[in-house]
């Protein structure tokens, strides 16, 4: 799945959990997010367990288990749940080999290595402005 994807599945998954939470504060399962996210559960589970290293998730296993928020929804931050599952750079550069008999291989990466960084630390910024709260407050009641 490309990162892109992950990170909207991510928050829509961090979504429903926080909904169910602050609704009637129940568990809720992988199988209940795949079915709102259109997804197999495995996916989700994939997701979670990034989710869960970084601190923003918890798990009960076994019969009536499931998922939970780890900390307060005004408190996770869409950077942080972008950089739970994307570590690396937004943008990254080419890692082919330097072809020394051309002046741009020789010279290119070095060329794009500012640009990269500054826009791979635009996108944490803006997301960064953003919480799973003011996610969870924008789904109609």
């Amino acid at each position: 799945m490309a990162a892109n994807k992950r990170f909207s599945v991510a928050v829509h998954t961090l979504a429903v959990v926080g909904y169910h939470q602050r609704k009637n504060s129940s568990l809720v399962t992988s199988e209940d997010i795949a079915k709102s996210v259109d997804t197999n559960p495995v996916v989700i589970r994939n997701l979670v367990r990034s989710l869960k290293a970084a601190g923003i998730v918890e798990s009960k296993e076994g019969k009536g288990g499931g998922l939970l928020l780890s900390k307060d929804p005004k408190s996770v931050t869409l950077g942080e749940v972008y950089r739970a599952l994307v570590p690396s750079p937004v943008l990254k550069e080419n890692d082919g080999n330097v072809q020394k008999s051309c002046q741009v291989s020789c010279h290119i990466k070095q060329i794009l290595k500012p640009f990269l960084q500054k826009a791979d630390q635009a996108v944490l910024d803006t997301l960064s402005h953003t919480t799973l709260e003011d996610v969870i407050q924008a789904i109609p009641k």
